[in-house]
């Protein structure tokens, strides 16, 4: 212990004598120790830390599956998920809930009205995931059931905002669109089940939910309405495949008794923890893969300053070893010099990660997904103990790994030669080994830069896709009108009739409209249809189509395009014939060649006729519509996702509370905001708004996942080619040093300085070059893993494969040249006079 101490003490003083070598290597890793910390922070807290929830490992979340639809996670609907939830047996609780941007209600009772997200579940689903709440209770089960006692389960924020944190809140009564629900308990804060579209204010039970119908009477029948999500805990003991057996049994069973909705319909399990980090799992494993190349990058940098001073101390060396020291001995002292030096690199690298992880592009790593609950963003990222933990792992094995060589290579001397204090008259012995690191460098930097390129490239793809719509001086505002209040359908389309018609003439104002699906907005509807004409299609292919209301002035206020026919009129109301206009992508499919426009479809959500107790019946000669105009297509799930068939449907003839009003302006749309409120507190002053915010800014929202991962690997790429043109800037400049005896026996014999200077940058450029055709091959195979995340941009781009390499050779080259143009200014008598 006493010999470590003097070792360290000795490395200190070393650094402290030499502070520029000192503060290089240490910036040096702290770039590659800094940025494997902060990605390590992105691991652990998506692979490594536990889901809030006990016993998480055995939740479940169970998905319908369906391979005609393209898709085989979907929700469940009422009547599937009882009948599984009454007879399976391989599970200790099965729960559902039900969240979405429609999920909202208005709190009054308080100095203004408030609009709150609300989310629905059911009395199991609490039991499934062991919540307990910091005050009462969760559902009872008789409460979770058709003409239950109404009671509500609040959030913590809304218990600290609302009552302030008043122990008595329990019993108390909240107003929620006009009707009076007990609440019965108080949720813990750190109770983060549902994300989608933010985390609820309270929960409601699920056969309670109001925006399914009052007692959930039409959900309790619709087999073919599915909007659920399901989990589920595994008994202890009871394996994922033994549970998924039994579910498949199960939906085996139901498509024989149901195959007008269930025929090809199947169930799949998924964990709950691998549902979660599956989206995320390619991305952050390539940023681990991108910060492991910039460390390696790091090491073989400072291995090489290492390996240029130990050059430079070999007289000192040779005097200790001449005293005694042994070789041992002086790679241990080496050896203390490098481990400190990454210690400090990697203390550096904790501030440098923490500033990394408070970037915004971080906080855009998950997104709330509406049918899997806990996005992982929902906590900030944090360095704990393991991070630390690692950090110092991570320290300790950079210095032993970039020092070994270097403490090897300068314990090993030829003391008569260093105790003379003479220098070779070459290169250096042994110059491939800093060639090598050259390579390394250029080939891994290649790599990085060719990965960061491609997504790059296909970053402006993506920016440049045309979403259908004209996003600049848009402003929309999303409303829930209160459920009690409009519960008259004519009475929520006059809302909006009138809200629409006096913000259109407010100055400034182009156009005003309101929608029900928002384009880009994460929420979609769809139903199957029937074109009439056309025959019955099979159980199994019904086609398809998203839907949604809109006022007649929609298509002009976003700027969509006519193709034919007209839009909607304001007098298509209910007095009129039901009329609709369809997208190109829905010509293409189901009318390819053909006008549309005359032609009559009906869709199923409209035909479903609802008695007082049962299966609802289909009317479709009652839901026919005519189709009047063909618009051009718009994003709605998100700008790299193809153009689906859609339907709109006029809102004076369908109406909805939940609408999203859109203002097309001729300035600034966010300055409308407060105008918006004003209207809206005229025509109804307990209407209260939520999300104002503006088209543009929803467009870019919507790319935020593509931008974290470009901004990051280029980021890397970018730290990764700087440390490589400085490592071979060193080289150069470290050769030139060492061989400017030889340079000056040269120019005195004759040489022209042009042609050594060739010669220095010919010496300098073979690593590189070798480099970039081993990067180029290592980087195409590589490139496989990007495939699911490039958009319009193959993995083998050629702009990417041919331009990077030649940009880096560029780089490579000045960082060649800089250096080895001082042969031009070596004095031959000066060169030879200093040996």
């Amino acid at each position: 212990m006493n010999t470590l101490y003097h070792d360290f003490r000795y490395a200190l003083r070393q650094l402290a004598r030499n502070p520029g070598f000192a503060a290089a290597t240490v910036l040096t890793l702290a770039l590659g120790i800094g940025a494997n910390t902060a990605i390590f922070t992105l691991v652990n807290r998506v692979f490594l830390k536990p889901l809030p929830f006990p016993a998480a490992e055995r939740l479940t979340l169970l998905w319908g599956d369906n391979p005609r639809s393209g898709w085989d996670q979907l929700p469940v609907s009422f009547p599937n998920y009882t009948d599984i939830r009454a007879q399976s047996t391989r599970f200790e609780e099965i729960g559902a809930w039900s969240s979405s941007r429609d999920r909202r209600m208005g709190l009054s009772g308080g100095d203004a009205p408030e609009e709150i997200q609300y989310a629905a579940g059911s009395a199991s689903l609490f039991r499934a995931l062991r919540v307990e709440p910091d005050l009462g209770r969760t559902f009872l089960d008789e409460e979770d059931q058709p003409g239950g006692e109404p009671v509500v389960l609040i959030s913590h924020g809304l218990w600290q905002r609302r009552f302030g944190g008043a122990a008595q809140v329990l019993g108390r009564s909240l107003t929620l669109d006009g009707e009076a629900y007990q609440v019965v308990g108080v949720l813990p804060s750190d109770f983060k089940f549902v994300s989608y579209p933010r985390s609820p204010d309270v929960w409601l039970p699920l056969q309670a939910d109001p925006a399914t119908g009052r007692g959930n009477r039409s959900a309790r029948y619709a087999r073919g309405a599915s909007y659920l999500g399901v989990l589920a805990r595994l008994k202890n003991g009871v394996t994922l495949d033994q549970a998924r057996t039994e579910v498949a049994r199960i939906a085996g069973g139901l498509a024989e008794r149901y195959p007008d909705f269930n025929t090809g319909w199947s169930v799949r399990l998924v964990p709950l923890h691998d549902q979660i980090i599956g989206p995320l799992r390619t991305a952050v494993l390539l940023l681990t893969g991108a910060v492991g190349l910039v460390l390696l990058i790091a090491c073989a940098n400072v291995a090489g300053l290492l390996l240029a001073r130990g050059t430079a101390r070999e007289r000192e060396l040779s005097i200790r070893a001449a005293m005694g020291a042994s070789r041992r001995r002086l790679v241990t002292q080496l050896l203390t010099e490098s481990m400190l030096l990454g210690l400090l690199g990697g203390g550096a690298g904790i501030a440098l990660a923490v500033g990394m992880i408070s970037l915004p592009a971080f906080s855009t790593f998950s997104h709330p997904d509406l049918f899997v609950p806990y996005h992982l963003a929902a906590d900030p990222l944090s360095i704990d103990l393991r991070v630390l933990a690692f950090t110092l792992g991570i320290s300790l094995l950079t210095g032993t790994l970039f020092g070994l060589v270097p403490a090897l290579r300068s314990s090993r001397l030829d003391l008569q030669q260093a105790l003379k204090g003479s220098h070779d008259t070459g290169s250096g012995p042994r110059p491939w080994g800093r060639q090598l690191l050259v390579l390394s460098q250029v080939a891994l930097s290649l790599v990085l830069l060719i990965g960061a390129g491609l997504l790059g490239r296909s970053l402006l793809r993506l920016e440049g896709v045309d979403p259908g719509f004209l996003p600049d001086h848009v402003l929309a505002v999303d409303l829930t009108l209160n459920r009690t209040k409009y519960a008259d359908p004519d009475r929520a389309a006059g809302f909006y009739q009138q809200l629409t018609e006096r913000l259109a003439k407010v100055p400034g104002v182009r156009a005003a409209a309101a929608v029900e699906q928002m384009p880009l907005s994460g929420q979609i509807a769809t139903t199957d249809f029937r074109i009439e004409g056309r025959p019955e299609p099979p159980v199994n292919q019904k086609p398809e189509t998203q839907y949604g209301s809109v006022t007649p002035d929609y298509f002009r206020a976003l700027g969509i395009r006519l193709i034919g026919g007209r839009t909607f009129l304001p007098t298509d109301d209910q007095r009129a014939a039901g009329v609709a206009i369809v997208n190109q992508a829905m010509v293409r499919r189901y009318w390819p060649g053909e006008n549309p426009v005359g032609k009559r479809l009906g869709l199923s959500v409209e035909a479903l006729v609802f008695g007082p107790d049962g299966p609802p019946r289909i009317d479709f000669q009652a839901a026919s519509r005519e189709i009047v105009g063909v618009v051009a297509d718009v994003r709605g799930s998100g700008l790299a996702e193809e153009p689906e068939p859609e339907v709109y449907l006029p809102s004076a003839q369908r109406p909805a509370r939940d609408m999203t009003v859109t203002l097309a302006t001729t300035g600034d749309a966010p300055m409308l905001g407060e105008t918006v409120r004003r209207t809206v507190s005229e025509l109804d002053p307990d209407q209260p708004l939520s999300a104002i915010r503006s088209l543009d800014g929803m467009v870019s929202q919507s790319l935020g996942e593509p931008r974290f991962r470009t901004f990051l690997l280029v980021g890397f790429a970018t730290a990764a080619l700087s440390l490589a043109a400085v490592g071979l800037y060193g080289m150069v400049a470290y050769a030139v040093s060492r061989r400017r005896r030889e340079i000056g026996i040269r120019i005195a014999l004759g040489a022209r300085p042009s042609a050594v200077l060739r010669l220095m940058l010919t010496d300098g450029l073979r690593p590189v070059l070798a480099g970039i055709l081993i990067g180029a091959v290592a980087a195409l195979a590589a490139s496989r893993l990007l495939s699911g995340l490039l958009y319009g941009v193959t993995t083998t781009d050629p702009v990417s494969f041919v331009v990077v390499p030649i940009f880096l050779a560029l780089i490579a080259a000045l960082a060649c040249y800089l250096p080895a143009r001082r042969v031009l200014r070596i004095d031959p008598v000066e060169a030879l006079r200093s040996e």
